[in-house]
């Protein structure tokens, strides 16, 4: 973490930082030495989503030239792209912490539990302390 106001060049090759969802051939030519542990996307795979957007924006079953498709990238919308911070998610936890409603706070936490996987850290399953036992 850094505070303050930097400059890109401040960081042109510093390599402080690791590559998410890059990997192999892609990693390699875009960004040269980055570490990635998890890897993810190839130039073989970027070029199929590429393809598959550009069928969708000008193939067959294109939508109108003067209505662009919103599949929920910036605002969620039902059925589209999966939100980590949904209006949903974040009513329920206000009604919870606001009226101390535990019902409330049941339904947040099922549904958060419930939810497809968003971030690295779903993938990471908790366990107890041996030392404390939390």
């Amino acid at each position: 973490s850094k505070m303050g106001i930097s400059l890109l060049s401040s960081y042109h090759g510093a390599q402080i930082f690791e590559a998410l969802g890059v990997s192999g051939d892609l990693l390699e030519l875009s960004f040269k030495g980055t570490p990635s542990r998890v890897g993810g996307l190839d130039t073989g795979d970027l070029g199929k989503e590429l393809l598959a957007l550009h069928a969708r924006a000008f193939g067959d079953e294109a939508p109108s030239p003067m209505r662009l498709s919103d599949d929920g990238l910036v605002k969620p919308k039902a059925s589209k792209e999966h939100h980590s911070n949904s209006p949903q998610l974040a009513k329920l936890l206000h009604k919870a912490v606001r009226e101390k409603d535990t019902d409330s706070f049941r339904e947040w936490s099922d549904t958060l539990q419930g939810r497809p996987l968003t971030a690295l850290r779903d993938l990471l399953e908790l366990a107890p302390s041996k030392a404390t036992g939390r």
